[in-house]
């Protein structure tokens, strides 16, 4: 069992998403503020993060360089979920240091593969 942060402004959507996770047997930690992820990543340690990014590309971004700015939480492996993501801004999410990129709406069993495959890659 791992633990997953998932930070996501949108509740019903985080919640759908949580529940699928905990389905699979991880424990999820929920974020619904994006701010609030450095200091949840510091308390919980988790083994992947997972941002939702639709509403402030600019504060993801923030947000992950203060995460990877961090000792204990440098190495955390990040992910970005967008359903408003273009091919550009894909290819800046990985250039500013996002591990990995899920588009949306989310298919909740490929997020669970893709979860399980984003943990299989960190370990």
């Amino acid at each position: 069992m791992s633990t997953i942060l998932l930070v996501d402004a949108q509740a019903s959507r985080r919640k759908l998403a949580a529940l699928t996770l905990q389905q699979a047997g991880h424990r999820v930690v929920q974020g619904a503020c994006l701010r609030d992820a450095p200091e949840l990543a510091l308390r919980h340690a988790p083994a992947l993060v997972l941002v939702g990014v639709d509403h402030g590309l600019t504060d993801s971004l923030r947000v992950l360089r203060r995460i990877k700015a961090h000792p204990w939480t440098c190495a955390l492996r990040l992910h970005a979920l967008s359903a408003q993501a273009r091919d550009r801004d894909e290819a800046r999410l990985r250039a500013a240091g996002f591990d990995g990129f899920m588009d949306r709406p989310l298919d909740y069993r490929a997020l669970h593969r893709y979860v399980e495959a984003a943990l299989r890659a960190s370990a």
